[in-house]
């Protein structure tokens, strides 16, 4: 992941939890955004106060961007790690939040709006990311009850995804990429769906570019509904936080060792 560290370098259904770390800030209940069937990312800079990345997802029409949604980075050990917010800049109302559950623990969580105001007041929507991934690929996945809002499909919650290429056997000049997968809801009869596609640059600090991400099939319709969407994208920003971060720590300890490889030679001489 060569160039992460110019850009990156660190200091379910509707569950609740108030006592998880992303219960606050309250979200504001019932939007979820609005996502195109394609956009990408774009790193934006570091805040003035040294403590947050910042970035754009954003569509491009001949060279021009129009920008959706902003998020920070939060660059610290912290639980509360990402803020998605509900416009293109980080003044906005924040509109779903990731981070850790536990320091040091591999199950992030997600938070999202809840859909309406309860009687004791407004909680958010706690989702779960499980890493469940294998020395071969990378994946994570979340359930969250997909279908439309006031739809009169049977609401149940599914199972979703995140999978990454193969790593042991990568193809060679292919970008890295994460299909997002909808596990079939009967594994003996129904088949899994492929329903979004996110694609890394092979070069990330190239016009601050990131990678883009491409909804297909159910994903592109609206049956999911727009919790599902929102979910889906925060979820992502959350692995690849986590895989940019781990990158730029590889590095690290790359050139500490090459270092201690040429002191120990100049000794020697």
């Amino acid at each position: 992941m060569k160039g992460f560290k110019k850009l990156f370098g660190s200091k379910a259904s509707e569950a609740t939890d108030e006592n998880s770390p992303l219960s606050q800030p309250t979200l504001p209940p019932g939007f979820y955004g609005n996502f195109p069937p394609s956009f990408s990312i774009y790193f934006t800079g570091t805040s003035v106060d040294k403590k947050h990345d910042n970035f754009l997802l954003a569509t491009a029409n001949n060279g021009a961007l129009t920008p959706l949604y902003a998020f920070s980075i939060h660059k610290g050990v912290v639980k509360h790690q990402i803020t998605l917010y509900s416009g293109p800049d980080c003044t906005c109302a924040p509109l779903a939040l990731a981070g850790n559950e536990k320091h040091f623990r591999s199950t992030s969580i997600i938070a999202l709006p809840a859909s309406t105001a309860g009687s004791s007041g407004t909680t958010n929507q706690i989702i779960r990311l499980k890493d469940c991934s294998s020395v071969r690929y990378e994946s994570f996945s979340f359930s969250i009850v997909a279908s439309p809002p006031k739809s009169d499909t049977p609401q149940s919650t599914e199972e979703f995804v995140w999978k990454s290429s193969d790593r042991l056997k990568p193809e060679p000049g292919k970008p890295f990429e994460c299909t997002l997968v909808r596990r079939g809801k009967n594994n003996s009869t129904d088949k899994d769906e492929i329903v979004g596609l996110w694609t890394e640059e092979s070069s990330p600090e190239k016009d601050s570019k990131l990678g883009t991400v491409h909804f297909q099939g159910s994903g592109t319709t609206g049956e999911l509904g727009e919790p599902w969407a929102l979910a889906a994208v925060i979820s992502l920003l959350r692995i690849s936080q986590v895989r940019w971060e781990m990158a730029v720590v590889v590095e690290g300890m790359a050139k500490a060792a090459e270092k201690l490889i040429t002191a120990g030679v100049a000794v020697a001489v």
